[in-house]
């Protein structure tokens, strides 16, 4: 089953594309992040972390039938094409503003039924703990832990919601409210004026 998207995010480097799909994950939108010559997904919206993504992207793929938007400040001779710019040094509301501007509110898909300690082991899985750690702390053998993540999984895969990693995983326990996404609580750092 493949995952409907709402926003797909085109980067010139792994870090940069999460970095980004990870902060509208939290606003609640279906969001994945692609290298610029990947098979070109299907979404409402494709969000270029800059104009250079934007030009690689094009040299394999059309835009032409999608929504636009460069993360970056619009010069007077910018690429052709974009609909809308996402100055960087905005804050993280002004930013929801305007993909929902473009979008929408996200559909808020139900939460997946994890059970009470299915939930608390992903939680703390995907926070850094080892089976091992959360097996010794809620007195469990290790074997039970890993049953309890591959349940979660399992879950999620029966939702439509894809986990093939640790990192779906975390996208899906913040999605769904069991642990907070520590982009959003990260004071920006100060931009210098150029001098």
């Amino acid at each position: 089953m493949t995952e409907a998207l709402d926003i797909i995010v085109v980067s010139t480097t792994a870090l940069g594309g999460e970095s980004v799909a990870a902060l509208f994950r939290t606003f609640g939108y279906r969001v994945r992040a692609q290298m610029p010559t990947c098979v070109a997904l299907a979404a409402d919206l494709v969000v270029f972390v800059s104009a250079v993504a934007l030009e690689q992207h094009r040299s394999v793929h059309s835009t032409h039938d999608r929504t636009v938007c460069v993360v970056g400040v619009p010069k007077h001779q910018g690429p052709g094409g974009v609909d809308h710019y996402l100055d960087p040094r905005i804050d993280v509301a002004r930013a929801r503003a305007l993909l929902t501007s473009i979008l929408g509110a996200p559909e808020h898909h139900s939460a997946t039924e994890l059970s009470a300690r299915e939930a608390t082991i992903v939680a703390g899985y995907v926070k850094g703990k080892t089976r091992g750690e959360l097996a010794r702390e809620y007195y469990l053998a290790d074997a039970t832990v890993s049953t309890h993540l591959s349940r979660a999984r399992e879950k999620y895969r029966a939702h439509g919601r894809q986990v093939r990693s640790k990192v779906d995983l975390a996208y899906r326990a913040i999605e769904d409210g069991l642990i907070e996404c520590p982009c959003t609580h990260r004071r920006p750092r100060p931009i210098r004026s150029p001098e």
